[in-house]
């Protein structure tokens, strides 16, 4: 037990419900007006307290000792050499070189690129040397050297208005004691502050926290100076008044009986009985979220086989839709007719080329031996109108193969159009099929969870009389055992 004080400071209590400090001298009655002015809930006992039992004779099988106040005084007890170069001033050291030499990096990759002697990719390696000289010059900053004397009075200075679970959480509980961040007086000030507005269960915890850390420093030998602790005992009152808003449960989670146990507030004989009822619960409890987590994995596992099944029943009503032979046929209409088109021009320009041979042929015979300078009247006049056929029939070929292709372009249009409104008709009939199997799979999956929900309530109000049955017992020990 974290207790810590001298014999002549000790008290033996007999009565949990009733306890009076006693102090051996006046400064210890000065602190106990501190005390009494952060507690204004401990009343003065109307009557005188009951005599002290020797410490022979303890009324548990542990002895409760409730600690004073500490005097308010920084005299230390011990004084530990401190060290020329700690461990924290190394780090700092070697935390501002590497980032002086960092911001140094940066700076000559900066001016390199500047002056052309660095490629300009060399900015990015500057841009990231000046961040790592950032980070390790305000890691530096950060760095407490609680070896040094003027930076721990600046420390304890600066603590003096943070409330305690800060500094305990910023500093540690071992280097409050070790390097005296907070001097006796103000630890047992704010400890008193703290237990003024959190829970019991919190101060509990918190003061059973500094009580371990004092114990070891104090087993290694590096604790300065005289600490105490306020007892717990001091704050029963707000341990009766939080037992009378919690049930066994939340009782499990706030406390631990053996810590209860080990600083008095509840009995030996009450610490049995009470954990064989926090056991119960705990495995009531336990019992209650695995079957729950049970029913729950039940019915997810048949609500994901919905989903997959309505996943499988819409991929295929698309998958038809998709491989209709009218959608089939408008997907590949503009192939089908490019291709007829494209058979049209060749057939036409085969005809061309034919007719192009035999004027070839015809111009060739009548200029067989001759030019046409040299050929009479009759023979010009002859390949005259063989060429004013010949362009005719070319001219006539080239609408042809116009017409031909507008009629296909009319052709694809009304096929296009008469396939759209029976496309369409499909699209309302496809969309209108997935519609009905969205509602009637997230009925089935709604009808599932409320059929989870049901056997869940069930299996709750089931568990809830269990554990009515166990707080009720958890209330009787609480008053058979006279902590309430």
């Amino acid at each position: 037990m974290a207790v810590h004080a001298t014999d002549s400071h000790t008290l033996h209590c007999k009565d949990m419900k009733t306890v009076q400090p006693v102090y051996a001298d006046a400064a210890h009655l000065g602190a106990l007006h501190v005390l009494r002015e952060h507690i204004p809930h401990i009343p003065a006992p109307s009557a005188p307290p009951p005599e002290a039992p020797e410490p022979s004779a303890p009324p548990y099988e542990d002895e409760v000792v409730i600690v004073p106040p500490p005097a308010p005084s920084h005299e230390k007890v011990r004084v530990v050499e401190k060290e020329t170069w700690s461990s924290y001033r190394i780090k700092r050291v070697v935390l501002n070189t590497i980032g002086g030499m960092s911001f140094v990096g940066a700076a000559a990759s900066f001016s390199g690129v500047v002056l052309g002697f660095v490629p300009p990719v060399g900015l990015f390696a500057a841009i990231g040397m000046a961040t790592a000289g950032i980070f390790c010059a305000s890691a530096a900053s950060s760095v407490i050297d609680y070896h040094n004397e003027q930076e721990l009075e600046k420390l304890r200075a600066d603590v003096e208005q943070k409330p305690l679970d800060e500094i305990v959480r910023v500093h540690g509980a071992d280097k409050i004691f070790e390097f005296g961040i907070l001097l006796p007086a103000t630890l047992y000030k704010k400890t008193c502050e703290y237990a003024d507005i959190h829970p019991f269960s919190k101060t509990l915890k918190m003061v059973t926290h500094l009580s371990n850390a004092l114990n070891a420093a104090e087993n290694k030998k590096v604790c300065e100076y005289g600490f105490s602790l306020p007892h717990p005992l001091s704050w029963k009152w707000k341990f009766e008044e939080e037992l009378k808003e919690i049930n066994v449960h939340e009782f499990s989670l706030s406390y631990s009986l053996d810590s209860l146990v080990s600083w008095g507030m509840i009995s030996p004989k009450a610490h049995a009985a009470l954990h064989d009822i926090v056991t119960e619960c705990t495995e009531n409890v336990r019992a209650e979220k695995r079957t729950i987590s049970g029913i729950r994995r039940k019915y997810a596992s048949k609500i994901a086989e919905n989903k997959r099944q309505m996943e499988k029943d819409i991929h295929h009503v698309r998958t038809r839709f998709e491989t209709h032979p009218n959608v089939a046929r408008l997907r590949n209409l503009e192939n089908e007719y490019e291709s007829k088109v494209a058979f049209l021009l060749q057939r036409i320009e085969a005809s061309i080329e034919r007719e192009d041979a035999e004027f070839a042929s015809f111009r060739d015979g009548v200029l067989l031996g001759h030019t046409e300078e040299n050929l009479d009247n009759q023979q010009i006049d002859a390949l005259q109108r063989r060429r004013e056929e010949h362009d005719a029939i070319v001219l006539r070929l080239q609408n042809e193969a116009r017409h031909e292709q507008e009629l296909l372009m009319v052709e694809k249009e009304e096929i296009r159009r008469s396939l759209s409104v029976r496309i369409y008709a499909l699209e309302v009939e496809k969309e209108s099929h997935i519609e009905t199997l969205y509602q009637r799979a997230h009925a089935a999956i709604d009808a599932l969870k409320d059929r989870c929900r049901d056997e869940i309530e069930t299996v709750s109000r089931r568990f809830v009389g269990r554990f009515t049955a166990i707080n009720a017992a958890f209330r009787q020990v609480l008053v058979e055992s006279s902590i309430l």
